[in-house]
Formats: structure tokens, sequence, C-alpha cells
């Protein structure tokens, strides 16, 4: 039958529909199923993980018009061999390869850090090369991609680390003068493979 009761607790009631919660209305009198409102948007939610083993770049080229910010964080990434590293960004016809235009700021041992460019074939992510040996970590950002009124717009976040400490600690920003749609991200060292490292792609709604 559609009926249920549960002695012993003080709920009593009828089944509800698919998606419907279970509310209590007090002891003795027969509860209610109600549709409860999803949460609120805004949370990061994760998508999708690429785990580095000898990839020339690492992409992700599929960002949902479910979500308007995207996310990647690395972790553990390590290059073949001593490489700079950058971000580019694309659009409806392939990578951008110029005109791109970043700020950093940060740290290197005890060196402060202060560095851009107006005009660049890519985001560089770092100012001092990290060596083979050491190990990257960063978040980076993309802010509202699917807008096509505004330039593309990317913070980033970097620490890269020596096995005897912390070396270089990079904050920064950076655009495209395109204002086409971004459709994806890659991060890449100026040469060789990435060797190791975990790639993670998250999204954010807004509703």
């Amino acid at each position: 039958g559609s009926k249920f009761n549960i002695r012993g607790s003080g709920l009593v009631g009828s089944l509800g529909t698919d998606g419907q919660h279970m509310l209590s209305s007090g002891a003795g009198v027969s509860n209610v199923f109600e549709t409860v409102a999803a949460a609120a948007g805004g949370a990061w939610t994760k998508i999708s993980n690429q785990d580095a083993n000898g990839e020339s770049e690492i992409e992700f080229n599929t960002l949902s018009a479910d979500y308007r910010d995207f996310r990647v964080v690395a972790s553990g990434w390590a290059n073949e061999t001593s490489q700079n590293i950058f971000l580019r960004i694309s659009d409806a016809s392939g990578y951008e390869t110029a005109n791109y235009r970043y700020s950093m700021l940060g740290s290197h041992e005890s060196t402060l850090i202060d560095g851009g460019s107006a005009s660049a074939a890519a985001i560089s992510l770092n100012y001092n090369t990290p060596g083979a040996d050491e190990t990257i970590s960063g978040v980076f950002d993309l802010f509202d991609v699917h807008d096509t009124s505004h330039r593309a717009t990317v913070s980033f976040k970097v620490w890269s680390f020596r096995s005897d400490g912390p070396t270089q600690h990079i904050i920064g920003m950076g655009s495209h003068t395109n204002t086409a749609a971004t459709t994806g991200i890659r991060l890449y060292p100026e040469a060789d493979t990435v060797d190791s490292g975990s790639f993670t792609l998250y999204g954010r709604k807004i509703t």
C-alpha cells in the first residue's frame, strides 16, 4: 500500500513523490512531503581529473555551459627537465598563441619578484625557471568563460619546491585581447614533457 506508520517515534505519514523530502509536523501529527529547493550556487564542483605521465601539455577542452567560472588545481607537477611553464586559453578557433597580457608578484627565496608582459605568446607562470627536481603546485581560475563582451581573464597562484625547501611563490593575473567565449585551458612546459602530477578541473555555477 501507499501508507506507512512508524510507531514509538511519533512519526506518522504517507509516501511522497520523487524528489521530495519528508518534513516532520511534530509528535502525533501526520508528516508532509515537500520539494526542497537545491542549495544556492557558488560552490566548486569537481568535473574531471588528469594524471600526467609524459604529456607535452595538460588540457581541459570542455568548459560546460552549466558553469560560469572554472578552476584547475595542480599538485605534484614535475617536468622531465628544467623548464619554464605557461598557460594558454582557447576559443572556437583553437588555442591563442599571441596577444596575452599578464603581471605577477612573488618571491624567490628572499628575493622579491615583479614581472609581466603587455604582449606575449602565453601567460608565464614562473619567474625563475623551475628545475627538474622541483615540484610545482598551483591554482588557475578562469572567469565568466562564456562571456563574449569582455576579455578572457585568468588568475593564478603557483608554488615550486626543491627538496631542500620552497624556492618560488607567484601570484598573478592575465588576460587575452580576444572577447570570444573561452573553450579550453592548457598548462605546459616550454619544451619536453610533464613527467608527473595531478590536475583537476572544477566548475562554479552561479544560480
